[in-house]
């Protein structure tokens, strides 16, 4: 099982049909706002557009970044409102908001009213940049670089959620006596690692509705489903061979036999094959598309519970 957080090829955490990455301008010139309008139209970062946010105040932009929790980029000015509006920005959105993720460009056309120096040591910026600096080639550099950034540190974050959501299970888990009761649990844990609608931002915080799925275990050479939710539940105490989809799922049992694979994807879902040093044939189906899910979750999942589950399954034997 591969667990990769730092892959360099960032391309394979990157979603089909992704949104916009969203940067929001905060200046109180509106020049600077039609400026960048035309600088950001038609960029493009790993398939990704940008959606363009505008803030004239530190106050605004305060209130849009506590609305949007996934801006990727804040070009902030230092000089709105008033002299220091900029920098009581940053304090309040690293301090208070507690957001690290967000990548914040300070620029301004005042050098004098906040030294670079001072403020790079002071203040917890990713650049510091004068208007005048911004072409629309150092622009676009700004923002690869930048990007690139924030999209390896979100991957992480989001990687720290799930292993955090991993150590929860745990304690649901083995909170369960009784052998129907712990694969239910299985079945909902491993349901609820799905991707997230905005792709890499955050892990869904509240368990989503389980999917339609089932284990099964082999009794003298036969597949019995032993637990099962959604509209497998008729099918419990049954052969699966009375199972609709039957004839995809028989096909892939008998591959496992010739693949080292724990995870098996199918057109209407995935198998896992329980992954414990038992030799007795059991697994575990789960209905839903494959870009739904996240499988390095899954499968650090079932390395972690591996013996466990293989115990719970043997037992039923």
């Amino acid at each position: 099982m591969k667990l990769d957080f730092l892959e360099e090829d960032a391309e394979e955490y990157i979603v089909n049909k992704a949104p916009p990455y969203k940067v929001l301008i905060a200046d109180d010139d509106e020049e600077v706002h039609k400026v960048s309008r035309l600088m950001l139209k038609d960029f493009e970062f790993e398939g990704r557009g940008v959606e363009i946010l505008h803030a004239y105040s530190g106050e605004e932009t305060l209130k849009i970044c506590k609305e949007n929790l996934d801006i990727a980029i804040l070009f902030l000015d230092v000089v709105m409102e008033s002299s220091h509006s900029g920098l009581k920005v940053v304090e309040t959105l690293r301090k208070d908001y507690k957001n690290t993720l967000i990548r914040i460009i300070l620029r301004t056309g005042q050098p004098g009213e906040a030294p670079e120096d001072e403020i790079i040591k002071k203040y917890d910026i990713n650049d510091y940049r004068l208007k005048t600096e911004l072409t629309m080639r150092r622009f676009h550099t700004t923002l690869y670089t930048t990007l690139r950034n924030y999209r390896d540190l979100v991957y992480i974050e989001k990687h720290r959620k799930g292993l955090q959501k991993i150590i929860e299970a745990a304690s649901r888990l083995f909170a369960h006596n009784s052998q129907e009761d712990f694969l239910r649990s299985i079945l909902e844990e491993m349901s609820s690692f799905q991707q997230d609608n905005y792709p890499m931002v955050y892990i869904r915080e509240n368990s989503l509705k389980p999917s339609n799925g089932f284990a099964s275990v082999s009794q003298k050479n036969q597949h019995i489903v032993v637990t099962a939710t959604g509209k497998y539940r008729p099918y419990v105490g049954k052969y699966i061979d009375k199972l609709p989809n039957y004839e995809e799922i028989r096909q892939v049992i008998e591959q496992f036999g010739k693949d080292h694979n724990s995870v098996f994807h199918l057109n209407s879902g995935f198998i896992v094959k329980s992954p414990g040093p038992s030799s007795t044939n059991n697994f575990i189906f789960i209905e839903g598309a494959q870009e739904d899910f996240d499988f390095d979750l899954i499968e650090f999942f079932l390395a972690n519970f591996s013996t466990a589950l293989d115990n719970y399954l043997t037992a039923l034997n």
